[in-house]
């Protein structure tokens, strides 16, 4: 038991002599450089190795739509619909 008070008494007397918390530490210039640094280094791309998958599924989609866009507009002239719609219509009315 006595073993355990001496050692929280050493820790009370510790953290009396400890700096206060509203100071902060200032850390020298080199090493905070080099802290930055080796962070910037190390640090993933965002999306991790996802990204590049989902940037050729976003050029494949891109691709799709421009291919309908010009298909939509290069493509048969309304009059062919326009015909198939009439005789539908045509056909609809001459039969019971």
């Amino acid at each position: 038991m006595k073993n355990h008070e001496e050692r929280l008494d050493r820790l009370f007397k510790a953290a009396r002599q400890a700096p206060s918390a509203s100071e902060p530490a200032e850390l020298p210039g080199h090493l905070e450089t080099r802290i930055l640094a080796e962070w910037r280094s190390s640090a993933e791309p965002r999306g991790g190795a996802f990204a590049p998958v989902l940037r050729w599924a976003l050029m494949g989609a891109a691709a799709v739509m421009l291919v309908s866009i010009a298909w939509a507009s290069f493509g048969p002239d309304e009059s062919d619909n326009d015909d198939d719609t009439a005789n539908y219509e045509l056909r609809e009315d001459l039969m019971p």
